[in-house]
């Protein structure tokens, strides 16, 4: 085999070998997600973060509840979610729950900030 050959066998072998680590490092990553997250911060109606916020994510379709409250700059996360549509609802002492359905797809990391107002209470 002359130089030129070797070459050229070496190259072949070196595209072979990284398709072959192309193939096996991304089809796995890639087939590892099947779920979703809502990601956002909660808020006061004058723009203050809330922290300690209850923040509930519903299935509609098989009624299983995802639940997490907001750190103390009001930001939440809910991960791990099976796509379908959610029942949203956010709650704190002193403020009007809200709540809105929203979509949740594979992969898909979806923004919601979330705006309270505020409430009195009446004993």
């Amino acid at each position: 085999m002359n130089t030129r050959e070797l070459q050229n066998h070496v190259s072949r072998l070196l595209a072979i070998g990284m398709v072959l680590f192309a193939v096996l490092t991304v089809g796995p990553v890639s087939a590892q997600t099947s779920t979703g997250s809502i990601r956002g911060y909660v808020a006061a109606d004058n723009g203050a973060p809330i922290a300690g916020a209850d923040i509930r994510a519903r299935n509609e379709a098989n009624g299983v509840e995802r639940v997490t409250t907001s750190n103390p700059r009001g930001f939440y996360v809910l991960s791990g979610l099976v796509p379908g549509q959610y029942s949203l609802s956010v709650r704190n002492i002193g403020y009007a729950p809200a709540g809105r359905a929203v979509t949740v797809r594979i992969g898909q990391d979806l923004t919601l900030n979330l705006s309270l107002a505020t409430s009195t209470v009446q004993l």
